[in-house]
């Protein structure tokens, strides 16, 4: 029996101007993305670490963020019923720095755009 997600919906947001906030603000803007998206997932889904505890993670264990924001994405799509189109695997993408790193936020912030998105959040 799968639960229905039923909390307020997350944001939509540019995935071009989030890397060039990502570059300008020499890596903050990457702990308010991290932030909003456990923020939202857990309000959403009420499961998932939270914004406070995913940034935790984020500053002492970048590495597992990689791997942790899939597995949250994952179990919302299940629990809404879908099938995810991430899973902890895209987590391996930090093993290639930079290029891996971008591949793997354009990955994990489209997939929350479609999620979003089909929930009737505004596109970005």
């Amino acid at each position: 029996m799968t639960q229905s997600s039923s909390g307020p919906i997350g944001s939509q947001r540019s995935i071009g101007l989030w890397i060039v906030l990502y570059i300008i603000t020499a890596g903050i803007a990457g702990l308010v993305w991290t932030f909003k998206t456990h923020e939202e997932i857990q309000i959403h889904s009420g499961q998932g670490v939270g914004g406070w505890v995913g940034v935790i993670i984020n500053w002492l264990l970048s590495p597992v963020t990689f791997f942790l924001v899939p597995v949250e994405l994952e179990r919302m799509y299940r629990q809404a019923g879908e099938a995810s189109p991430v899973n902890w695997q895209w987590g391996l993408w930090f093993l290639l720095p930079v290029i891996g790193w971008a591949i793997w936020f354009v990955k994990m912030q489209g997939t929350l755009n479609d999620y979003w998105g089909a929930r009737g959040a505004p596109p970005a």
